[in-house]
């Protein structure tokens, strides 16, 4: 005796029902019946019943020629004649599906876990943090370099990707200049940096707010596969407030989701706060490892550069020191030492110049911030001394730098035991 569902399945194919899955549950040669009534093709733009229809003149002359080739034709007619194809039995549920486990994740991340061991980690957020002018986007262009032309990674561990490979990179700063003077100066093509912009509009894609400039960035990173992806700097790429957890999330979960789907290395580059933190704070949580880069003596040493991994998800690799030089950034391990807190008394001579030339300046009158750096450096000094010296007012309460105003205000603050917070 033949089972219902059988002649149920065929006779609502050969009526012009879809299969929807039914013939795996049909034993042969029923299951091949079905699969072949199921693939006879009509036009697609057939909708409704004008496609039931065309589905069952097409499907007839397929079935008289099944029935013609089986013994038990007139059973199966008689069947089919009887069957209600609108009153099938329900299918079986499928059973629950299983939890994830690591073996699952396991198959999705990348057999190459690292570009530079122990910091640039493959599919995650990786963090730089410097204080403005102290050489972020001169060691990521150096980075590059050594990506594009096949050479040793700054501590000497071999390169483990091919020579020509490119970075990609998000200007946020739109320091264009400076990227084509590296590029000259580090002896590397045009092409070595790709740009998340079209050519007919090459200083574009810098809004990563924007869902449309992320899903362009995405399918860049999949149609050029770059090295490493670079965002430089993360602040000037986003109108969000990083510190605040939603802003953050919605600013960082994309670019987390683009690394880890593409299996290359971000690199998100930013300043410090006054207290040494990467900028923006939620930045340390997004990124699984973070560099700070310092300038420890840039009076007797200018072109030297302390590098450190902050934080890792790993054993941390020892410091490095950094040579800024034209032709390409030289790395050694003997980095210059960070000066020893201050334990007060008399400040240092160079410092104290600086905080009196402040002083001086803020006594007139309020002051630009930016006016008062250039004005320093125009008089021969170092501009991380008069930096020094902002942070060190600050931190005993002699000047307030007003950061809500465009561009920043400096305030001298002749009582720091009843200073007043600015707009208070």
């Amino acid at each position: 005796m033949i089972h219902p569902r059988y002649p149920s399945t065929l006779a609502a194919l050969v009526s012009g029902g879809e299969l929807n899955g039914k013939a795996d549950a049909l034993p042969e040669p029923f299951g091949a019946m079905a699969a072949h009534l199921a693939a006879v093709p009509v036009d697609n733009a057939l909708t409704g019943p004008a496609r039931q229809e065309a589905l069952a003149l097409a499907r007839w002359p397929l079935w008289q020629a099944m029935l013609a080739a089986r013994p038990d034709r007139d059973e199966l007619v008689k069947a089919m004649g009887s069957a209600d194809a609108s009153e099938l039995p329900p299918e079986p549920e499928p059973p629950p599906e299983r939890c994830a486990t690591l073996a699952d994740v396991r198959r999705l991340v990348a057999e190459q876990q690292w570009i530079w061991p122990g910091w640039l980690a493959v599919g995650v957020l990786n963090g730089l943090a410097a204080d403005p002018g102290t050489g972020k986007t001169i060691m990521a262009a150096d980075l590059a370099r050594r990506l594009y032309l096949g050479l040793n990674l700054p501590d000497g561990q071999a390169n483990p990707l091919p020579p020509g490979t490119r970075t990609l990179w998000v200007p946020g700063d739109r320091h264009y200049t400076q990227l084509i003077g590296l590029a000259d100066g580090f002896g590397v093509p045009d092409d070595a940096l790709i740009l998340n912009a079209p050519a007919s509009n090459p200083t574009g894609g810098l809004d990563m707010d924007d869902h449309a400039e992320l899903a362009a960035l995405s399918e860049r990173i999949g149609a050029e596969r770059p090295g490493v992806v670079v965002i430089d700097t993360v602040g000037m790429t986003t109108a969000r407030n990083l510190c605040r957890p939603e802003d953050a999330r919605d600013y960082f979960g994309p670019l987390m989701d683009m690394a880890h789907k593409a299996a290359i290395p971000f690199l998100l580059l930013t300043h410090l706060s006054k207290d040494g933190q990467a900028l923006g704070r939620r930045i340390n949580g997004a990124c699984r490892l973070v560099w700070k880069i310092t300038a420890p003596d840039l009076d007797g040493q200018p072109n030297r550069r302390r590098v450190w991994v902050d934080k890792s998800y790993v054993e941390k690799p020892p410091p490095l020191g950094m040579t800024i030089a034209a032709p390409g950034c030289e790395f050694d391990f003997n980095p210059p030492s960070e000066p020893l807190a201050d334990k007060g008394g008399r400040p240092p001579e160079k410092l104290g110049k600086a905080v009196a030339f402040l002083t001086e300046k803020l006594t007139e009158r309020d002051r630009k911030y930016v006016e008062l750096i250039k004005e320093w450096e125009a008089s021969g000094e170092a501009k991380g001394t008069i930096f020094n010296a902002c942070r060190a007012m600050e931190d005993d309460g002699r000047l307030v730098i007003d950061t809500t105003s465009k561009p920043k205000i400096c305030h001298l603050v002749k009582n720091p035991e009843n200073r007043q917070e600015p707009g208070s």
